[in-house]
C-alpha cells in the first residue's frame, strides 16, 4: 500500500483498487468535499490517516461526510468526531448511529445549541462520547 498526502491524492487519482492510503493533517482530510469524499473508494483510498495533525490525531466531519466515506476505514489510532449541527445529531437514525460506531467514532459534537435527544437516540450513542 503507498501513502499519500490529500494533495498527492486529488493530483493522481484514480490509483489502483485499495492501494492508497492517505496519511495527512485533519484539516486538509476534513477539506475534501462530499463528492471527492464519495470518489475515494472507487479511486483506490483504503484508509485515511489523520497522524499528521496539529490537533493530537483528532479528526472530525460531518454526518455528510461519514455517509460519503464508504468502505474507506478510518484510522483507529484517530480520534475520529462526528461534529455537526444540533439538528442533524437529533435527527439520527439508529442505522446511522450504528454506521457511526462501526466507523470508529469516539465524540458526537452537536455544535450551534442546546441538544434535545430521546431516551432511544441516547442509548444507541452509548458507546461514544457526547459533546
Amino acid at each position: 500500500m503507498t501513502t499519500k498526502t490529500v494533495a498527492e491524492y486529488l493530483a493522481g487519482a484514480p490509483f489502483p483498487q485499495g492501494s492508497i492510503a492517505i496519511v495527512d493533517t485533519a484539516e486538509a482530510i476534513r477539506n475534501l468535499t462530499t463528492e471527492q469524499t464519495t470518489a475515494l473508494a472507487g479511486n483506490g483510498v483504503l484508509s485515511l490517516n489523520a497522524h499528521l495533525s496539529d490537533d493530537a490525531n483528532r479528526l472530525s466531519l460531518t454526518l455528510a461526510q461519514f455517509e460519503a466515506l464508504g468502505s474507506v476505514v478510518l484510522s483507529a489510532d484517530d480520534v475520529i468526531e462526528l461534529a455537526d449541527t444540533e439538528a442533524a445529531v437529533q435527527g439520527l437514525t439508529q442505522a446511522q448511529v450504528d454506521a457511526l460506531n462501526a466507523k470508529g467514532v469516539d465524540i458526537v459534537n452537536a455544535e450551534g445549541g442546546a441538544l434535545q435527544i430521546s431516551r432511544n437516540l441516547a442509548s444507541w450513542i452509548a458507546p461514544t462520547n457526547l459533546v
